[in-house]
């Protein structure tokens, strides 16, 4: 993970300004999951480019950023450093769930892992 982004993602999720949701990238309500919060400074990064966040057009419980509702668009992924949409880095291979496979961000934050506990997670293995 690129570590300008990291800082900036740990003290987002850290600060108390973001409202934690999920299932959704960011809910209809404002909520956020781990994954909505980084694209959200994504978004603030790239203001001039006019990115923003859309309603979805089958449901309004949730609004897309870039396309998607629930996982990191690609662009998103790549511009963090991160694996995949499922918030993995390849640094972080120890941490297994019961298949096996590497635990994802948007597993701990849709399984109840708060923000700040996520914040050391990233700290740590990303």
């Amino acid at each position: 993970m690129r570590p300008e982004i990291k800082q900036k993602w740990v003290a987002a999720l850290r600060s108390g300004d973001y409202e934690q949701g999920k299932m959704a990238l960011q809910t209809s309500d404002g909520k956020f999951c781990c994954l909505g919060v980084l694209c959200d400074l994504h978004r603030k990064t790239n203001k001039k480019k006019g990115i923003t966040w859309d309603p979805t057009e089958e449901t309004e419980a949730d609004v897309r950023y870039l396309g998607e509702d629930a996982f990191l668009p690609e662009s998103v992924s790549e511009w963090a450093g991160l694996v995949n949409g499922d918030g993995e880095s390849i640094k972080d291979p120890e941490v297994k769930t019961g298949n096996n496979l590497r635990k994802s961000l948007s597993e701990l934050n849709d399984g109840g892992t708060s923000f700040k506990k996520i914040a050391e997670y990233i700290e740590k293995n990303l």
